[in-house]
C-alpha cells in the first residue's frame, strides 16, 4: 500500500521463494525423454524485463560486499565440515544462480572422501543433471555432483548445496546465499525518466546529479599563446596575513586535489604573484595576478552577442529558467606549455594551474567560445558569459529544452551551480532586462538610485541633482525647460523655500530620467564609461556608452567605511562599481572615471606600495581589464549626485578589511598616537587624507607640500598615519627612533634598511646619513679597502654549504669566528687563554652539532688549522678543509671582512656601554641590501627580534631569486673595485729569478720559482738560504739582476757558518757552569718564516 508494484518486496519476496522452489523441483526430477540440450541450463543468466508504458523503472544503486580486493570481491565464511568448524574463502558474484566449490578444495575439506585418484568416492556426493557455463560462454563446465554444506558468517546460517567442478577459479557464493548470510544488501531506489516533467530545482537535482558536482571537464586543450618578444616576468613572494594564512593554504590544498594546480618544482621563465579575494560565504577565491603575462599574451577576441541579437529567441515564451556554470573557466584544460605560463608564488611554493584560471585577459574569450559550441546544440537555450536562460513556450518545450541540456551538458563535461539555479519562473532577470510572458521590461534596479532620490534639502544638493538634468538634457526633449522653477531657488538673494510645485516637478524630473534610463539597452559592441565617485556619505556610479547613461547604482557608507582615508573610500566605490556591473564589464576591457587623480597612479603601481586596505581593494578588481582614468569633479555630474543625494543602504555586511600593523606593543601605539595628535603638521595631514588631496598641489598646505609625492600611499588607522605600511613618527620622537636605529653601530645603509621596512617620516633617510656620519664611534673605527682586484668565491646554492673561520683578538681576549658565505650569518665564540687546535676543533664541533657539517671549511694556514689533529677532525666529520694563501689574508677576504665588521660592532657596542650580545643581534637582524633579507632569515628561515618592533613572518625565502641577488651584489662588488685601480700581475714560470718580500723588514729577499701552486696566485719560492716558502703574486716581483743565486747561497752558508760557530762556543761557556741553569733560548724560523720562541721551563 502506497508504494510503487515494482518495489513492492513482498511480491519480490514470493516470487524469490517460487523460483526457488521450481529449482529444487528441478534438480531432483529424472527427464527420461529429454536431451542433454534440452536439459542444459546456464549458471549465469540475462533476464531482460519486458518494456512497459510506464516512465518509471528499477535500477540497483548500491551492493554492499563484505570484503573487496583488486577487482573482484571475496568473503571468507565459516563451514562445518564434520571435523569440526572451518573457514572458506570464496567469491562473492551476486550474478550467479548457484554456489561453486572447487573438487581440489572438497578435496582438502573431505580427504577421506575421495580415492587415491582425488576422485570423489561413489555415493558421497549427489549426481545433478544441471549443466554449468559461464556467463558469456558456450564451453561446459564440468561437475561431478551436488554436496550440501553448512554455512554460517556472524550471525547468521545457512544449509545449500554447492555444485563441486573441476576448475580451478575460487569458490562462489551466489546471490541467494549472499543474501541469507547477509554478504550483500540490495538497496532499491526509483528512478524517474530523463523526459518526465521537472517541477523545481530539488527535482532536476535528483534527476540530473552529477550535473552539480565537482567541476567541469571540457574536451581539448587550450594552448596560450605568447609574443615571443616580451621577457619573462618572475614576481616575488607577497606577504600573506598571518590571520588567513591557513586558509589559504586549505584553498590551495582542495585546488590540489580537485587537480585544478600543481605544485611546481624545476625552474620557470614566467612566475605570477598569487591574488585571492573573499567569497561573500566567508571562503577565499584564489587567482592569479598576471598584469606581466597578460601584456604578453596574444588575445583571441570573441565577441559576446549583443541583446538584440539574442532578443527574439524570448518571443512567445512562458516559461524561463537561468543557470550559471560552476567554476567556469576551471573547465577549461591547459596544456602543458600553457600551465607553466601560469606558474605562481605563494608563501608555501610555486603552483601552476592545469585549468584556465581567473585573472588571464584571454579566459573570458575562451569560455564563451567553447560555450557558444555547447549550447548551439539546444535550441531554446541562450547563453551569455556563464549566464544560461532556459526558455519555452509551454511547460512541455519548456521540460524538453532543458532535458536537452543537461544531456548535452553531461556530454561535454559542463557542471552547473545548484545554488543560482532558478527553474520554471514565469518571469527572469538576464543581462540587465527583464523577459516574462508579457515580453520584455526594463530592470527596475538600473534606476532604483534616482528612485530613491529625496528632494534636497539645501542649495547645495540642488546644485547636485541639477548637474543630473544637465547631463541628461540631451536625450530627454524640453528637459532642461522644465526645471526653471528649480533654477530660480539657486540665484544670489533668493531665499530657499521648497513648495509643493517644487516638489511636483522634482517628481516629474526623476520620471523622465528613470524611462530615459530603461529605454537604452546595453551594447557590448560599444565601449564601457564607469564613471564613480565617493563622499563621505556614500558611493556612487553610474554605467555609460558613448555617454548616454544605462544604469546607477549608489549605496551608503557604513560609521567604519566612513572612516576610511578618501583615497580608500574612492576605491571603495571602483570596487562597487565593477562588482554591481559585473554582468556588463567582466571578461572585457572598459575604463573607470574618477575625480581622484591619485586612483591613477596607485593602479599602476606594484600592489606592495599600496597600503594594507588599498592592497585589498585592489586584489577584488585583479579579475577586471580596466584602466583608471582621471576625470575633474565638476563633470562627475551623474556619480557625484549618487554619492551625495540620499544613497540607497548597504546591500551587504561590511566588507572584510583587515590591517596588519607592524608588532609595536600597545603602549608604543598609544605614545605615537598622543604625539601625532598633539603634531600641529600631522593633524593638518590627517584632516587632508580623510577629506582628501586637492586637484592641484598649489592648492595644498605649504607644510604638507613635502608629502605631495606620496599622496597616494597615505592612510589612516587607530588614529595612527601610515605611509605604506611603514607608521609615520611624529617629530618630537624622531631623534628616540632614529638613536634606536643606530644602536648597532652599523653603517647608513644598514640603518636606511632597518627604517623602510617600518617607520617613516620626512627626511628620514638624511637624517640617518647624517647621524651616522657625525657618530663618534662609528668614526674612530672607520675601515679601509684592499688595494688588489678582487677573486670571489663560488657563491653556494643552499645556506651552511661552505663556511669560512678565523680568529681574532679583541681586549686580550682570542674569539672564533665562523661565517656562513650564503646567509652571511656570523657566529663568534671565545677562546680559552691557550688557543691551542684542540680548543678550536672543540668550539667548531659544538657549531657543526647545532648547524651541521658543512661541505667545505676554509680558513687560513695558523698552527691552529694546520695541525695533524685538524686534519683528523675534518676527515672524522666528514668535510673538505681548504686553507688560504699564508701572508695574504685578502684571498679569505669574506672572512676577514666579517672579523673587521664583527670586531668594530664589538667595539662601538662596549665604548657605548650597550651589550655585545645586543649588538650582534643588531647585526644579524638587519638586512643585506634593499633586495635581500638579514642573514637570519637567510640561515634560519624567520625574522629575530631586536630593539626595533618587527613583524615576525613564518615564510622560507627563495632561493633562486637570492642566488641571483648575491652574484650580483658580488659582481658589482667586484667591477666598482677593478675599475677603481686595481691590476692584475702577470704571471710567473718555473726556474724565473724573482725576489721575495720580507714581511717582517719590508726587504726583498733573492729567490727563484720553483713551483707554481693549484692555489690561485700563490708560488712556492727557494730563497737564497736554500729554504722553500709559498708566496703569493702579490709578494713576488720578477728581477733581471745577472748575479747567481750560487753566490748567494755561498755567502749565506757562510753567514750561516760564523753563526754556528759562535754558538758553538756559547754553548761551550754555558756547559763550563754547570750549576747555573739556562733561562734564556735561542729562537729559530720554521719554513714559512715565522719566529718561532722556545717556552722557557724549569731543569727538572
Amino acid at each position: 500500500m502506497n508504494h510503487w508494484e515494482k518495489c513492492c518486496r513482498l511480491k519480490k519476496q514470493e516470487q524469490e521463494s517460487k523460483q526457488q522452489w521450481q529449482r529444487k523441483q528441478e534438480a531432483t526430477k529424472t527427464y527420461p525423454k529429454r536431451s542433454q540440450a534440452q536439459r542444459s541450463k546456464r549458471l549465469h543468466e540475462m533476464k531482460e524485463e519486458e518494456e512497459t508504458e510506464e516512465t518509471d523503472d528499477m535500477r540497483f544503486e548500491t551492493i554492499c560486499v563484505d570484503q573487496i580486493r583488486k577487482n573482484e570481491a571475496f568473503a571468507v565464511i565459516g563451514v562445518e565440515i564434520g571435523r569440526g568448524p572451518a573457514t572458506l574463502k570464496a567469491k562473492v558474484d551476486t550474478g550467479s544462480e548457484g554456489n561453486i566449490l572447487p573438487l581440489r578444495i572438497y578435496q582438502k575439506m573431505y580427504p577421506d572422501r575421495v580415492d587415491s585418484n582425488g576422485e570423489p568416492i561413489t555415493g558421497k556426493l549427489r549426481k545433478s543433471p544441471i549443466t554449468i557455463t559461464g556467463y558469456g560462454e558456450k564451453s561446459v563446465i564440468p561437475q561431478v555432483g551436488l554436496h550440501t554444506l553448512s554455512c554460517n558468517h556472524q550471525d547468521r546460517q545457512a544449509n545449500v548445496e554447492f555444485f563441486v567442478v573441476k576448475t580451478q577459479r575460487p569458490a562462489i557464493l551466489g546471490l541467494e546465499l549472499c543474501l541469507d548470510l547477509g554478504l550483500v544488501v540490495l538497496n532499491c531506489s526509483l528512478m524517474e525518466s530523463h523526459d518526465s516533467p521537472i517541477k523545481d530545482r530539488e527535482h532536476l537535482k535528483t534527476l540530473y546529479p552529477d550535473r552539480f558536482d565537482g567541476i567541469g571537464k571540457f574536451d581539448g586543450k587550450y594552448h596560450i599563446v605568447i609574443d615571443k618578444d616580451a621577457a619573462p616576468v618572475i614576481h616575488a613572494v607577497r606577504r600573506c596575513p598571518i590571520g588567513i594564512k591557513d586558509d589559504i593554504k586549505k584553498e590551495l590544498d582542495e585546488m590540489e586535489s580537485l587537480e585544478v594546480i600543481e605544485s611546481v618544482t624545476k625552474p620557470t621563465d614566467w612566475v605570477s604573484s598569487l591574488a585571492y579575494t573573499q567569497k561573500p560565504n566567508g571562503r577565499w577565491r584564489i587567482c592569479l595576478d598576471p598584469k606581466d603575462l597578460n601584456k604578453a599574451i596574444k588575445r583571441s577576441h570573441m565577441p559576446m552577442p549583443t541583446i538584440e541579437e539574442v532578443r527574439h529567441q524570448f518571443e512567445g515564451a512562458t516559461v524561463f529558467s537561468t543557470l550559471d556554470a560552476r567554476h567556469g573557466y576551471w573547465a577549461i584544460q591547459l596544456d602543458e606549455e600553457s600551465s607553466h605560463l601560469t606558474t605562481f608564488n605563494s608563501p608555501f611554493g610555486r603552483y601552476r594551474f592545469k585549468r584556465l584560471p581567473f585573472g588571464l585577459c584571454v579566459s573570458q574569450d575562451v569560455f564563451q567560445q567553447r560555450m557558444n559550441q555547447i549550447l548551439e546544440k539546444c535550441p531554446g537555450v541562450i547563453g551569455m558569459a556563464d549566464d544560461i536562460a532556459v526558455v519555452g513556450k509551454t511547460a512541455v518545450e519548456h521540460d524538453a529544452n532543458l532535458h536537452n541540456l543537461m544531456r548535452v551538458a553531461k556530454e561535454h563535461g559542463l557542471v552547473l551551480n545548484w545554488n543560482k539555479c532558478h527553474i520554471k519562473q514565469d518571469r527572469v532577470r538576464f543581462y540587465g532586462l527583464v523577459f516574462s510572458k508579457d515580453g520584455v521590461q526594463p530592470d527596475p534596479q538600473k534606476t532604483a538610485a534616482i528612485s530613491a532620490l529625496n528632494a534636497p534639502q539645501n542649495v547645495t544638493e540642488l546644485r547636485e541633482f541639477l548637474g543630473i538634468v544637465t547631463y541628461m538634457s540631451p536625450f530627454i526633449p524640453r528637459l532642461a525647460s522644465l526645471t526653471a522653477p528649480l533654477r530660480e531657488l539657486v540665484k544670489k538673494d533668493v531665499i530657499y523655500s521648497w513648495t509643493e510645485s517644487h516638489q511636483k516637478v522634482f517628481e516629474t524630473i526623476k520620471d523622465m530620467i528613470r524611462k530615459e534610463t530603461t529605454l537604452a539597452y546595453f551594447d557590448p559592441k560599444k565601449p564601457v564609461v564607469l564613471e564613480v565617485d565617493a563622499s563621505m556619505k556614500g558611493v556612487g556610479a553610474a554605467l555609460t556608452q558613448e555617454g548616454r547613461p544605462i544604469a546607477f547604482a549608489s549605496k551608503s557608507l557604513t560609521d567604519t567605511e566612513q572612516r576610511y582615508a578618501n583615497i580608500e573610500r574612492e576605491m571603495l566605490a571602483v570596487v562597487y562599481a565593477c562588482e554591481k556591473f559585473h554582468t556588463f564589464v567582466f571578461g572585457r576591457s572598459f575604463t573607470i572615471l574618477s575625480d581622484h587623480k591619485p586612483l591613477e597612479m596607485i593602479t599602476l603601481k606594484n600592489l606592495g606600495a599600496a597600503p594594507p586596505r588599498l592592497q585589498r581593494l585592489l586584489l577584488r578588481l585583479q579579475g577586471y581589464d580596466m584602466t583608471v582614468k582621471y576625470k575633474p569633479g565638476k563633470e562627475m555630474l551623474l556619480s557625484d549626485a549618487m554619492s551625495r543625494l540620499n544613497p540607497l543602504p548597504p546591500e551587504s555586511p561590511e566588507m572584510h578589511m583587515k590591517v596588519d600593523f607592524v608588532m609595536f606593543s600597545d603602549k608604543k601605539l598609544l605614545e605615537i598616537r598622543t604625539a601625532t595628535s598633539e603634531d600641529c603638521e600631522l593633524c593638518i595631514l590627517r584632516d587632508v587624507i580623510l577629506e582628501g588631496w586637492p586637484e592641484e598641489r598649489r592648492k595644498l598646505d605649504k607644510s604638507l607640500i613635502k608629502y605631495w609625492p606620496y599622496r597616494d600611499e597615505m592612510s589612516i588607522e587607530d588614529g595612527i598615519i601610515l605611509k605604506g605600511s611603514r607608521i609615520v613618527i611624529p617629530k618630537c620622537l624622531t631623534k628616540e627612533y632614529l638613536n634606536k636605529l643606530h644602536e648597532g653601530h652599523q653603517g647608513i645603509i644598514k640603518c636606511q634598511l632597518r627604517a623602510k621596512s617600518c617607520i617613516f617620516w620626512n627626511g628620514i633617510n638624511q637624517e640617518i646619513e647624517m647621524m651616522v656620519r657625525k657618530c663618534s664611534v662609528c668614526q674612530e673605527y672607520g675601515n679601509s679597502l684592499p688595494s688588489e682586484t678582487l677573486q670571489p668565491h663560488e657563491i653556494p646554492v643552499r645556506p651552511w654549504q661552505f663556511v669560512t673561520t678565523d680568529l681574532f683578538t679583541l681586549d686580550g681576549r682570542e674569539y672564533l669566528l665562523v661565517a656562513d658565505v650564503y646567509s652571511k650569518y656570523p657566529i663568534v665564540k671565545q677562546l680559552p687563554q691557550q688557543a691551542t687546535s684542540s680548543a678550536v676543533i672543540r668550539l667548531l664541533k659544538e657549531i657543526f652539532s647545532e648547524q651541521g657539517t658543512p661541505e667545505r671549511l676554509m680558513s687560513d694556514n695558523g698552527p691552529q688549522y694546520n695541525s695533524a689533529i685538524f686534519v683528523e677532525f675534518a676527515r672524522d666529520w666528514n668535510f673538505q678543509h681548504v686553507t688560504s694563501s699564508p701572508r695574504y689574508p685578502q684571498s679569505n677576504g669574506f672572512i676577514e671582512r666579517q672579523v673587521q665588521t664583527v670586531k668594530n660592532t664589538m667595539k662601538k657596542a662596549k665604548r657605548d656601554n650597550i651589550g655585545v650580545n645586543k649588538a650582534l643581534q643588531c647585526l644579524r637582524a638587519t638586512p643585506l641590501d634593499s633586495h635581500l633579507p638579514s642573514p637570519a632569515e637567510l640561515l634560519l628561515g624567520r625574522k629575530i627580534q631586536t630593539n626595533i618592533p618587527t613583524r615576525i613572518r613564518n615564510q622560507s625565502p627563495q632561493k633562486d631569486d637570492i642566488y641571483q641577488r648575491l652574484q650580483t651584489r658580488q659582481d658589482d662588488q667586484k667591477k666598482y673595485f677593478d675599475d677603481k685601480h686595481a691590476t692584475n700581475l702577470p704571471p710567473l714560470h718555473k726556474g724565473q729569478e724573482v725576489r721575495i718580500q720580507n714581511q717582517e723588514t719590508g726587504r726583498w729577499d733573492r729567490g727563484k720559482i720553483t713551483n707554481r701552486r693549484p692555489e690561485p696566485r700563490s708560488y712556492e719560492v727557494e730563497t737564497s738560504s736554500g729554504y722553500t716558502l709559498r708566496r703569493n703574486r702579490r709578494h713576488i716581483k720578477p728581477t733581471q739582476e745577472r748575479d747567481s743565486m750560487e753566490q748567494n747561497r755561498q755567502h749565506a752558508s757562510d753567514r750561516h757558518n760564523d753563526a754556528h760557530d759562535q754558538q758553538n762556543a756559547q754553548t761551550e761557556q754555558t756547559q763550563s757552569k754547570p750549576d747555573t741553569p739556562s733561562n734564556h733560548h735561542q729562537p729559530y724560523t720554521t719554513r714559512s718564516g715565522r719566529t718561532i720562541k722556545k717556552p722557557e721551563r724549569y731543569d727538572m
